[in-house]
């Protein structure tokens, strides 16, 4: 009997962890900085600063501490209204139909 493709799930390496953490640390800083262009291009400057520090760490044990005390600063830090595309689960517009304009029809 096969297993149905929605059950396959690929481990992620250590590099795609990291990469999908700063782009979560990223939708933060959008979050809480949003108006204003100059802030949050300043804070994902420095945002980007503190990944590179690390980016060259040999240690395993210390990089996954480093990877495990982001996530949990990410957790912390969240927005109490995080922004949401309006058709994306969570958004104002999901689940909703939309009316098609009169000119498909004819």
């Amino acid at each position: 009997m096969e297993s149905p493709a929605w059950m396959f799930t690929k481990a992620l390496s250590h590099r795609q962890k990291v990469c999908r953490l700063y782009k979560r640390a990223l939708r933060e800083v959008d979050n809480w900085y949003g108006g204003d262009n100059l802030e949050v291009r300043y804070q994902k400057v420095i945002l980007r600063a503190r990944f590179d520090a690390n980016k060259d760490e040999k240690d395993t044990r210390k990089s996954q501490y480093l990877l495990a005390d982001g996530c949990r600063q990410l957790w912390e830090k969240r927005h109490f209204k995080p922004f949401r595309y309006p058709l994306d689960p969570g958004g104002s517009s999901y689940d909703r139909e939309r009316e098609s304009p009169d000119v498909v029809c004819s």
